[in-house]
């Protein structure tokens, strides 16, 4: 949850105070909020600095990169939608006859 609840605008805010309300040990946060924490600013450099390599001018660079990450967010929120979806049909083809099927 923390791990990636970084890339989640506000995710890490969120997922600190989420993890303050179940009462999770210090022991057991600072580990994945480390490791959430490295992932994220290493995707982060890596597209900035591929972005700058590619064409060598920072505007293009940003645009790039702003391309990069905007494909891979949409990428995922697709594959994550139709799994989505998909769940939902089987419970639908799975629900007893006495119950209304689910809605997606």
């Amino acid at each position: 949850m923390l791990v990636v609840g970084r890339w989640v605008p506000a995710g890490g805010t969120i997922g600190a105070l989420l993890t303050g309300t179940l009462r999770w040990r210090l022991v057991r946060f600072t580990p994945a909020s480390v490791i959430g924490s490295i992932l994220w600013s290493t995707y982060v450099a890596l597209i900035g600095y591929l972005g700058g390599a590619l064409t060598g001018q920072p505007i293009a660079g940003l645009l790039v990169s702003l391309a990069v990450a905007a494909g891979l967010g949409v990428g995922a929120s697709i594959v994550v939608r139709r799994a989505h979806r998909t769940r939902l049909a089987r419970a639908a083809t799975e629900a007893p006859l006495d119950e209304e099927p689910l809605v997606a």
